[in-house]
Parts: structure tokens; C-alpha cells; sequence
């Protein structure tokens, strides 16, 4: 039988919702779903818990199943559609498709969803997350073959709909987000301007 003394330190230090976020973050790296990559991630996930304990996770989160469902597969099918457009373009070219660095202005500025946000964005090739307001909500992004302004509104479209999916699986306050207009770049009210960092407040 466990100690009562080894119970507790082992509630104390091992959250579920560390192990669930952990165990997401593991298998996002990995890129594809396997059990074996699973039990690795939740075992990785317990010792990084009880090696270097945090405090609590106070998260306010509100799991819905099909829009959670919704978001992961929308997720996988962008990272296979972004991993095959990236790949032709690589063989295909004469030159480099290069890209341009721009904000992507979200519609929350919760530090879990703008951090998430930013990490779905990043994993899908031909996108990098260079830095983030997270005051404001932005995104700092480079976006492979991305050049004019109407590209670039095409790639923020796709971001918001990365953004609107996460929200609405675990949002608990998705209805008053999503009455947010995300609108066009910040100048002057984000610490991102041009591609440029203009000073050190509120970047990531």
C-alpha cells in the first residue's frame, strides 16, 4: 500500500490538465498519432511533473468533443495539405519562393489561446511564428510564398480559422470572442510594427 505522505506529494505535484497539455504538445512534435507515442507522452509528461513541479494550472477551460474533434482533424489535414504545397514548391521552383514577415492580429488575447494559437500556426509548414504581442493578441509570421497584402489577408483568414476552431472546443467564453472583430494590423497599438520590434513591452 502507497504512504499517505507519498500520496500527496504525488497529487501535489502531478495536475491533470499538465499531463493532458504536455502529452498534446508531445504528440503535436511527433506528427502523427501513435499508442506507443501516446504512453511515451504521458509518461514523459508525469516525470517532467514530478521532476520539476509547477504551480497549479488554474485553467479555465471547457472541453466540447465534436468541436475538439473538428479542430484536431482540421489541424492534421493542414499539416499534410501545408507539408505537400511546401514540397512542390521546393522541387518545382527555379528560385526561392521566399515570403514575407507581417501581423496576424487575433480575435483573443488569453495567453493560453494566443500561445496555442501561435504553436498550431508554427507546426504547419510554410508558416513561423517569429514573435507575439500577447497585450493585444498578435502574431508576428512568416508566411512562405506569401507576398501581397491580398495573400497575406488569405493567410490571416486561415489563422482566425485555426484560432475559431481552438475556441469554440475549449473556450468557455467562445460566444463574447467570437463577437470580436480581429480587424487589420495594429500599428500603434502593438508592440510588432512592420515586421519590426519597435520596443520590448508585451512581446513573447
Amino acid at each position: 500500500m502507497m504512504p499517505a505522505d507519498l500520496r500527496q506529494t504525488l497529487r501535489d505535484r502531478i495536475d491533470l490538465r499538465a499531463v493532458v497539455l504536455l502529452t498534446a504538445t508531445w504528440m503535436l512534435l511527433w506528427g502523427h498519432l501513435k499508442w506507443l507515442d501516446l504512453l511515451g507522452g504521458v509518461l514523459v509528461s508525469v516525470l517532467v511533473c514530478l521532476l520539476f513541479p509547477l504551480p497549479r494550472l488554474e485553467l479555465r477551460l471547457v472541453l466540447r468533443p465534436v468541436a475538439f474533434v473538428r479542430l484536431v482533424v482540421t489541424f492534421l489535414v493542414d499539416l499534410v495539405a501545408a507539408s505537400a504545397s511546401v514540397a512542390w514548391a521546393v522541387f518545382t521552383s527555379r528560385r526561392s519562393p521566399g515570403g514575407t514577415v507581417f501581423e496576424v492580429p487575433l480575435r483573443s488575447t488569453d495567453e493560453l489561446f494566443v500561445a496555442t494559437t501561435a504553436g498550431m500556426t508554427t507546426l504547419v509548414p510554410g508558416s513561423v511564428v517569429l514573435d507575439l504581442d500577447r497585450e493585444v493578441g498578435t502574431l508576428l509570421v512568416h508566411g512562405f510564398r506569401v507576398h501581397t497584402p491580398e495573400q497575406q489577408q488569405e493567410f490571416r483568414k486561415k489563422v482566425w480559422r485555426q484560432e475559431e476552431l481552438l475556441l469554440r472546443a475549449l473556450a468557455p467564453d467562445v460566444d463574447e470572442v467570437m463577437a470580436r472583430d480581429p480587424g487589420g494590423p495594429l500599428q500603434g497599438r502593438s508592440a510588432l510594427t512592420g515586421g519590426v520590434r519597435t520596443s520590448d513591452g508585451g512581446g513573447g
